[in-house]
C-alpha cells in the first residue's frame, strides 16, 4: 500500500511538473526580449508610446512582443524600462506579474483617469490607494447596483515611501504645484458601466478619480513584493465634460503640457 501511494506521488509531481507554465517562455511570448534585458526601475504605461520617454536618455535597446513592447533608457549610468502595457486591467495586471522574472525593484505606472472632486483637465493625481472595482460581467447584471461593488472596500495601497518620494520630486519640479493632487482612485471593470448615478456615487465616496488599471497593478506588485506608485493625468471630467467631448482649446493646451511634464519628470525620477 506505501509503495503504491508513492508510485501515485510521483505520478501526480511529474504530472504536475509537466504542466506548470512556463513562465519565462511565456514572457518572451509577451514581451518579445527575455527578462534580464529589464531595468531595476520600471516605468509602466497603458498609452503612451515609449518613444516619448527615449527622448530623456540614450536607448539601451528595445523590445516588442505580443502583448507589450517598450525600450530601456540608460543616462549617467544610470538607467530604467519603459513598458506600454495597453488598457485594462488585465493586461497591465499581467505585465505587472511578469516582472517577477526580472530584475525590476519599482515601478512607477503612468496612467489616465476621468477626475472628480474640483479636478480639472491636466491636473496629476497621485494615488495612494486604489479601490479594486475590476470585473466587466458584475457590472452588467440584471439589478445591479454601484453599492454593491462599494461594499466589498476592497482598498489597495500604493508604496507609501515611493509615492511620497515620487511625490515630492514632482512638486519640487512642476512649474505650477496645483496642477499635482493626492488621493484614492476607482478601478472600474467596464467603461458602458460608468453611467451619471454610479460616477456620482464614486465622486460623492471622495475618490479623485476612475481609471481601468491601477487596481490591478497594485494587487500585483504587492503578490511579487515590488514598489509600486500610480500617477494619472486627468484626460476628461465625466460628470461634467466626458471622454467623447472634444476639449476646449485652453484644455487641450494645459493637457499637452502637462503630458509632457508628466513624461518628463517621470524619465527624471526613474533616473536620478
Amino acid at each position: 500500500m506505501s509503495e503504491s501511494r508513492n508510485l501515485n506521488d510521483i505520478r501526480y509531481t511529474i504530472y504536475d511538473v509537466r504542466n506548470m507554465m512556463d513562465k519565462h517562455k511565456l514572457f518572451k511570448y509577451c514581451f518579445g526580449c527575455e527578462p534580464g534585458k529589464i531595468a531595476p526601475t520600471v516605468v509602466m504605461t497603458p498609452f503612451l508610446a515609449p518613444e516619448k520617454f527615449q527622448e530623456h536618455g540614450a536607448v539601451e535597446h528595445t523590445f516588442k512582443g505580443r502583448l507589450y513592447s517598450g525600450a530601456t533608457i540608460a543616462k549617467s549610468g544610470r538607467k530604467f524600462t519603459v513598458i506600454k502595457c495597453g488598457i485594462g486591467s488585465l493586461p497591465a495586471g499581467d505585465a505587472t506579474l511578469l516582472l517577477d522574472l526580472t530584475a525590476a525593484e519599482s515601478l512607477i505606472f503612468a496612467g489616465s483617469c476621468g477626475g472628480f472632486g474640483g479636478c480639472k483637465t491636466g491636473d496629476l493625481i497621485v494615488c495612494e490607494s486604489v479601490f479594486n472595482g475590476e470585473g466587466f460581467s458584475r457590472y452588467h447584471k440584471h439589478g445591479f447596483k454601484i453599492d454593491d461593488i462599494f461594499k466589498s472596500e476592497d482598498f489597495i495601497s500604493a508604496d507609501p515611501d515611493h509615492t511620497e518620494s515620487y511625490r515630492d520630486f514632482m512638486l519640487g519640479k512642476v512649474s505650477d504645484s496645483s496642477i499635482i493632487k493626492v488621493g484614492d482612485i476607482f478601478t472600474t471593470g467596464s467603461l458602458m458601466a460608468e453611467k451619471p448615478e454610479a460616477l456620482s456615487a464614486m465622486a460623492a465616496k471622495g475618490f479623485k478619480g476612475i481609471d481601468m488599471e491601477l487596481s490591478a497593478v497594485y494587487h500585483a506588485a504587492e503578490v511579487i513584493d515590488m514598489k509600486a506608485a500610480g500617477i494619472l493625468i486627468v484626460s476628461d471630467l465625466p460628470l461634467d465634460k466626458p471622454v467623447w467631448e472634444e476639449m476646449a482649446r485652453g484644455e487641450k493646451s494645459r493637457y499637452n503640457s502637462t503630458m509632457r511634464e508628466l513624461v518628463r519628470y517621470t524619465s527624471e525620477f526613474a533616473l536620478k
